[in-house]
């Protein structure tokens, strides 16, 4: 069901294993996490509780899809969650931290953050003895690169590292009304932010997921 996401690696020249795009919404965030091959179901858990411990934060759902993308393709692993309790910005800037340590795992990450009051800045690129981060600042959305090196432990955390302007609305997006158990189709507004194709076909994977588990 998940689009292979090696494209969002151009960046840092290496194929991104899986890419996980944050929406924030209120005290929480919907979740998409699209992985580059098929995933067991207990493994996404796995990567799941990693979150969660990580950031001390609750998921109030999750969905997961082992499909194909397209016909006569590999299946390919799609989730989408929703967080509860788990604010995604502190004053120092988005909070990368936990998912960064919940896909340790995994060699390369992509990050992707949406928020409207994000401004384009330079490309920021910080090497560290457990990371190579590659952060892309673009008008709405925060894209962070990791090429990860040390795959135990506890990881140094980008914000207190790399210092970045963060610009953040008075009135964050608030959860939209929804019957309990019934997805809306709110990740989908975010078609309208003018992203990379890899994002858009990650959206594209929340979207088919939330309809199939109505």
């Amino acid at each position: 069901m998940a689009a292979p996401p090696e494209n969002s690696a151009s960046t840092s020249g290496k194929k991104v294993a899986v890419v996980v795009f944050v929406h924030p919404i209120g005290d929480g965030a919907r979740v998409g996490i699209a992985y580059d091959r098929s995933v067991p179901k207990q493994e996404v858990q796995a990567d799941a509780d990693r979150l969660t411990a990580a950031g001390h934060w609750h998921i109030a759902d999750m969905q997961v899809d082992n499909s194909p993308m397209l016909p006569n393709q590999p299946p390919t692993t799609a989730a989408l969650l929703t967080l509860q309790n788990a604010p995604q910005f502190s004053p120092a800037g988005p909070q990368i931290q936990p998912y960064l340590q919940a896909f340790q795992r995994f060699n390369t990450i992509e990050i992707d953050f949406l928020w409207p009051s994000a401004l384009a800045q330079p490309p920021h690129v910080l090497s560290t003895p457990d990371y190579v981060e590659t952060l892309l600042c673009e008008n709405g959305l925060y894209r962070y690169i990791f090429a990860i090196k040390k795959h135990t432990g506890l990881l140094a955390d980008p914000n207190a590292l790399l210092r970045l302007t963060v610009s953040q609305p008075t009135n964050p997006p608030k959860p939209s009304e929804e019957k309990s158990g019934k997805k809306t189709e709110g990740i989908v507004l975010l078609r309208n932010v003018t992203i990379g194709g890899c994002i858009l076909l990650l959206l594209a994977v929340a979207y088919v997921l939330s309809r199939r588990h109505r």
